[in-house]
């Protein structure tokens, strides 16, 4: 993975904070308001999380209308009575009117679950810009709930690095979910970063997988700085990615991507490493183990039949948003290095 992204799972740079003032820090990793409004406005806007064609089973009814007919409590149409069919359909009442029987149709409920897994470990609280990546995490994180809301999905927000939080239950309010990674924020802020491993993503999937029906929406929103069959690796998903829907959302610094040269720089780290920045080959070597990796999360996720967009923490609602939308389409979602 390189020095860098190892020294990134174990500390972080000094960072700063901005608001959107000058000189005014935002109060722990929550975004600022302004930031989750925007989100909230904009995610509105985003469409096609997952195709509308695409089979979804549940388990419990939603209020999102399936595509397919049969035993429901939504009223389709009403229909002749079809040789070989139960008598229990047919409506006897509007038979003996119509002269003939008649077999009312509903359609099934099945609403599709959006599970938003969020990466809160300590390679997460890392900065260089205006926020933290766990900030922008959860900025994204805001912005995927309004649209997959908008799109008639229920949410459910998972934190497998956090073993004292449990995940939630799907919910459709807006309220309940800011709410929510509000908690989130406040539990990220507490964890102690030097200590804190990375959580059970193992047992978390096989949880996840035992208890989804199939055909969900799953969406990974994480660093990612692991190698490929790590257990943070995107092909850990796959099994996952067989019964259902996985999109892969890569967040990171500016300095992940291209690292600056800023001379000898220390890492706070447990013990502190320095990097020697300006040379040019050692900051050349960095960035090409970063596009490896990105080219390896964006093949896996292509793989699964989803994509992947990289965000990064110094970009705005309004950039996050358009970089998603590239992503949907199939174009290359890519941030451009800074």
């Amino acid at each position: 993975m390189g020095i860098l992204a190892t020294l990134l799972h174990r500390g972080r740079l000094p960072f700063r904070q901005s608001s959107g003032t000058s000189g005014s820090a935002s109060p722990g990793l929550a975004p600022s308001s302004e930031a989750v409004a925007q989100a909230w406005q904009l995610g509105a806007q985003i469409s096609g999380l997952v195709e509308e064609g695409r089979p979804a089973a549940t388990l419990l009814s939603g209020d999102q209308l399936a595509r397919r007919l049969g035993q429901g409590l939504d009223f389709e149409l009403l229909r002749a009575y079809q040789p070989g069919e139960p008598a229990s359909l047919i409506d006897w009442r509007i038979s003996a009117r119509a002269q003939e029987p008649m077999v009312r149709v509903f359609r099934e409920p099945a609403q599709r679950q959006c599970h938003l897994v969020i990466d809160t470990s300590a390679s997460m609280q890392f900065g260089t810009r205006q926020q933290l990546k766990i900030t922008q995490a959860l900025t994204v994180a805001h912005l995927l709930c309004a649209a997959a809301l908008r799109q008639g999905m229920s949410v459910a927000l998972h934190a497998p690095a956090l073993p004292q939080r449990p995940s939630d239950y799907p919910s459709t309010s807006r309220t309940t979910l800011m709410q929510h990674l509000a908690a989130l924020a406040e539990w990220a802020e507490s964890q102690d970063t030097t200590q804190t491993a990375g959580g059970d993503w193992i047992g978390f999937r096989q949880r996840l997988q035992s208890c989804l029906p199939e055909g969900q929406l799953v969406i990974v929103i994480s660093d990612f700085l692991t190698d490929l069959v790590d257990e943070h690796g995107p092909l850990a998903w796959l099994p996952l990615a067989q019964r259902q829907h996985v999109l892969f959302i890569q967040i990171a610094d500016p300095a992940e991507q291209q690292l600056p040269d800023l001379g000898a720089v220390v890492f706070a780290a447990q013990p502190p490493r320095q990097v020697d920045t300006h040379r040019p080959a050692e900051r050349e070597r960095l960035a090409q183990l970063f596009a490896v990796r990105q080219r390896g999360l964006r093949d896996a996720a292509q793989a699964f039949g989803g994509w992947h967009a990289l965000l990064l923490t110094n970009q705005s609602v309004a950039e996050l948003t358009q970089l998603i939308a590239r992503a949907q389409s199939g174009m290359t979602a890519d941030a451009p290095p800074p």
